[in-house]
């Protein structure tokens, strides 16, 4: 074969090897290439695709701009605004007007200026330390009003604050209202509810809390830390757990004509001195008016209604005067324990509660000119000595008078006992003198169980079912100096053979109530 026979044979041989490889090189991608149709999305796909990433896109958007930053507002001493793009209008450099909601805090340095909030917000961060209004410390003649304070811990914060006046404004705030060593504030006319305090003043005095609307707040009024003479009147306190606290040293307030409704406790004195509490109206409250180891405070003229508990003082409240008040439809009215001693209760209307006049382990207290009606208990003494007990007009009552306990040398007099099934009870109870007392038309004038040494004269006993029954034990029924015993309504059909004995205007047979028990001068006449 030739050279040039065998070089042709050899190039074809290569063309053909190099078509095989091509040929196999198309085919493997043809294997491995996707099918166009398994890449391809549908137009409603690809729009809904497109839709969510404009909705997230969007959101994004919104969340950021919506986003605001909490700042701080000074007004300086000088009378300028810091930032001074704060939505504040600022009239000579005295009369600061909202003119914008605003997201932050506002420290006031200037004196002899008004706040006027305009009916807008002041917004404040949950859950910080933050204080929506601040006056530092010396402040005088700053007014805010018209202003809406919401989510601070404190609201409005006042410190050694002078002529301050807080009026007309709506917070919702942990703590509304505070003011620490300040004088001479008024708040009035403000609206705060759903506070854990909503006006505290600390160790400030001679303010005025005047006609403010406080609502559902955990301390309504919290007066403390010899927080004295301040004047409080004219409030409605509602739904609080505490409608006014008064405690540590603070002395000698005026709280009148507040109106305390549907609150665990109305009014809460401790430990606080000289204060009047007068004229109110408490109703639907757990415990109305309560003091503990407190004394010389004047409790009068309240109108206290369908509470469970009236007016309360215990532990060593002392020297305290409860006059003229009118207690309605509560389980205790008037209740004195643990040594709550020398107070006086007098002239009180009691009406329909289970308990009137409670003495529990206190003494030398004075009962005298209340009227007492349709209770369940009306004057009830336990563990209770040298009590007065006087000129009272006890009438529909269950028990109306009862010594139970150790009560001894108390003195029961000139009082006027009607319609009850016990008028004076007796247990346990020695040396109480009981005199001029008109006791009428009861089932029980007086009951006597294991008492004795106690001493009757100059009663009248008219009509009551028994006259009078002991257990045996000797008491006194007459009084041998004066030649005086007690008027028995009964005496002339009991004894129709006795007669009088001169002029003496007594009977000369004893009335006999058993063996060791007898009047030996009973009266013919009644006293009255």
């Amino acid at each position: 074969m030739s050279k040039n026979k065998k070089g042709l044979k050899e190039r074809q041989h290569e063309r053909q090897m190099k078509q095989q490889r091509l040929e196999e090189a198309q085919q493997k991608r043809r294997e491995t290439k996707p099918k166009k149709n398994s890449r391809r999305l549908s137009r409603k796909k690809i729009f809904l695709t497109i839709s969510l990433i404009v909705i997230i896109l969007g959101v994004i958007l919104v969340w950021q701009f919506s986003i605001k930053h909490f700042m701080t507002i000074y007004i300086s001493a000088d009378g300028t605004i810091d930032p001074s793009t704060a939505t504040i209008s600022n009239l000579d450099n005295s009369h600061y007007t909202f003119t914008a909601d605003i997201f932050g805090s506002i420290i006031i340095e200037r004196d002899n200026i008004v706040i006027d909030g305009a009916n807008h917000i002041l917004h404040g961060e949950i859950d910080t330390n933050s204080t929506g209004i601040k006056l530092l410390s010396g402040r005088s003649n700053v007014t805010i009003t018209n202003l809406r304070i919401n989510d601070f811990q404190y609201g409005i914060f006042v410190e050694s604050g002078l002529n301050i006046v807080i009026s007309q404004n709506d917070l919702t705030n942990e703590y509304s209202i505070g003011f620490d060593s300040c004088l001479n504030n008024t708040v009035i006319e403000n609206n705060i509810t759903d506070s854990y305090g909503a006006i505290l003043l600390a160790e400030s005095s001679n303010n005025s809390i005047i006609k403010n609307n406080l609502d559902n707040n955990n301390y309504g009024l919290n007066l403390d830390y010899g927080s004295s003479a301040n004047t409080v009147s004219g409030n409605i306190i509602t739904n609080s757990e505490h409608a006014i606290f008064v405690s540590q040293g603070s002395n000698g307030n005026i709280f009148s004509e507040n109106n305390l409704e549907t609150n665990v406790e109305g009014m809460m004195l401790d430990r606080s001195l000289d204060n009047s509490v007068v004229g109110n109206t408490i109703t639907n409250c757990e415990g109305a008016i309560g003091l503990t180891y407190s004394s010389n405070n004047q409790i009068t003229q309240n109108n206290i209604t369908d509470n469970q508990y009236g007016i309360i003082l215990t532990l060593s409240s002392e020297s305290n005067t409860i006059s003229g008040n009118t207690i309605r439809s509560g389980d205790a009215a008037i209740r004195l324990v643990y040594s709550s001693n020398d107070n006086n209760v007098f002239e009180n209307v009691i009406e329909t509660n289970t308990e009137a006049i409670r003495l529990d382990d206190s003494s030398g207290n004075s009962i005298i000119g209340n009227t007492i009606t349709n209770c369940e208990g009306a004057i009830g003494l336990t563990y209770s000595s040298n009590n007065q007990i006087t000129q009272n007009n006890i009438t529909d009552n269950q028990y109306s008078i009862s010594v139970t306990s150790e009560s001894n040398s108390n003195s029961i007099s000139q009082n006027v006992i009607k319609n009850s099934d016990v008028a004076i009870g007796f247990i346990y109870a020695s040396n109480n003198q009981v005199t001029e007392n008109n006791i009428v038309d009861n089932e029980f004038g007086v009951y006597l169980n294991s008492s004795s040494d106690n001493s009757f004269f100059l009663n009248s006993f008219v009509n009551n079912t028994n006259q009078a029954f002991s257990l045996g034990s000797p008491n006194t029924w007459d009084n041998e100096n004066l030649n005086a015993g007690n008027f028995w309504s009964d005496y002339e059909e009991k004894y129709p053979d006795a007669e009088k004995l001169d002029q003496s205007r007594i009977w000369n047979t004893p009335y006999t109530i058993d063996e060791n028990n007898k009047d030996n001068y009973p009266r013919v006449n009644r006293e009255t």
